[in-house]
């Protein structure tokens, strides 16, 4: 893998972002001296399978999804992109996006697993403190209206 990249480093719940990935053949390193007939290229490219996994900062895991590449020839590359939607509920805090790469080659005798890892901060924005972010706070500037609140009846408010 020779980069990995994030979109927003500093998303709020409720928003996505995106991982991006520029994956290297497996098979990079086997480039022949001369160009081979067209009927070993496949033995010169392989597809490699990718994994997204996201952690909270305990480490534990919060999120995995899984592509795979088509085959990558020789020294090309394959750009890998994974869209993350921040769920509404996450809490704030630092967050590791990891990215690992295995190629699906069997032609490979030892694994050739790679990971890559980039972090991200989920921040809320809690303007009357009452513990709801803004985008799940139903008024941010008072903090006896949120959701859960307990309805106070005949006072024209909508508490929560």
């Amino acid at each position: 893998m020779s980069s990995l990249t994030i979109s927003n480093n500093n998303p709020t719940p409720g928003q996505q972002i995106t991982i991006t990935a520029n994956i290297s053949s497996p098979r990079a390193d086997t480039t022949p001296a001369y160009p081979e007939p067209s009927e070993l290229s496949s033995y010169y490219s392989a597809p490699v399978n990718v994994t997204l996994s996201i952690y909270n900062s305990t480490g534990a895991l919060i999120h995995s999804s899984f592509q795979q590449t088509a085959p990558i020839y020789q020294d090309k590359n394959a750009t890998l992109s994974f869209t993350y939607s921040v769920p509404s509920n996450l809490p704030s805090g630092t967050y590791t996006a990891n990215i690992t790469t295995l190629p699906n080659d069997l032609a490979c005798i030892s694994s050739q697993s790679q990971t890559a890892g980039v972090s991200f901060t989920v921040s809320c924005i809690d303007a009357d403190g009452d513990g709801y972010c803004n985008y799940n706070d139903c008024n941010d500037n008072n903090a006896s209206i949120h959701p859960g609140a307990t309805e106070i009846c005949g006072d024209g408010i909508d508490n929560n």
